[in-house]
């Protein structure tokens, strides 16, 4: 198994754990699990843009360690669309889902939409 395809299962094993606790906050209203849900959505993206980047042909220790250094990326190997979706969904899982434990259910689960929509990409190469 490549990298890439590592990476791409890791993503989809959290992407698939914080679906379950934001629909089991929906259900009975414990907060903890969706900020819980949140962060692990949040951390399934960044591990996919991993696989994006890897992709892109750079090489794991290129990888970007800080939010500024993936934002930098995405600018260079990505599209303006990509950074705008890098804002939006660091904005409603990272900052309102996780910090400040105020998550919109809508927001959330359209940011999982889009999280599931990106890996998918990577996937089909397109």
């Amino acid at each position: 198994m490549s990298k890439v395809e590592e990476y791409i299962e890791e993503a989809r094993k959290y992407l698939s754990v914080a679906k379950k606790e934001i629909f089991e906050w929906r259900r009975d209203g414990r907060i903890e699990l969706g900020v819980d849900g949140c962060d692990k959505g949040w951390l399934s993206y960044n591990i996919a843009l991993k696989a994006f980047l890897l992709k892109k042909g750079l090489s794991e220790d290129e990888l970007p360690k800080t939010h500024r250094g993936m934002r930098y990326l995405l600018k260079k190997y990505g599209t303006d669309e990509m950074t705008k979706s890098y804002k939006a969904i660091c904005y409603t899982l990272h900052v309102e889902g996780y910090y400040d434990r105020s998550p919109d259910y809508e927001d959330v689960n359209q940011a999982l939409k889009e999280i599931e929509k990106f890996i998918k990409k990577i996937e089909s190469g397109r």
